[in-house]
């Protein structure tokens, strides 16, 4: 009875034990919410669906249609015609304490270099999360991108007629 008696405790045991680090294994981090949720916002990018895309902006994001119609398609043209690969982007995060609409903002590069065809010198896509008591980190607080270009070359290709003034 006694060895019965243990055996059950122990069986007991053993199985809380389980049972706590299968919960533990479904415990996502915030850094795993964001990756998650970025790598989504990336596809539905790329695959230029702007309905899907929107239903990951927080409801209280302040975009009218007409600028996020502008920001999707900057993103979708850049995102493609520079091949990044985004199941595995490279990114840098800033974490940001400072601003009431953002806590984490994600900085995905798509070029940096020179090229001729627009003049475009850097593209980065920025991703802006939380903060997680406020916004779900299945949602973005806000998206853009930033971008630079060769103000004199550009200038000087729309006036010889080599490239259009809406080139990306």
């Amino acid at each position: 009875m006694f060895l019965k008696t243990n055996m059950m405790r122990i069986y007991s045991i053993a199985l809380v034990v389980v049972l706590l680090q299968l919960n533990a294994c479904k415990h996502e981090s915030n850094g795993d919410k964001i990756h998650d949720t970025m790598i989504k916002g990336l596809h539905y990018i790329q695959q230029n669906n702007s309905k899907k895309f929107k239903k990951m902006l927080y409801q209280n994001t302040p975009f009218d249609d007409e600028r996020f119609a502008y920001n999707f398609m900057v993103a979708n043209k850049l995102i493609n015609k520079y091949h990044l690969n985004i199941d595995s982007p490279m990114i840098y995060y800033d974490i940001n304490k400072k601003e009431l609409d953002s806590s984490f903002l994600i900085h995905i590069p798509v070029f940096s270099g020179f090229d001729s065809s627009s003049g475009l010198t850097k593209a980065e896509l920025k991703f802006y999360f939380g903060p997680p008591q406020f916004c779900p980190l299945s949602k973005l607080t806000r998206f853009y991108f930033d971008y630079d270009y060769d103000g004199n070359y550009r200038e000087k290709a729309i006036e010889n007629g080599k490239m259009k003034e809406d080139s990306f």
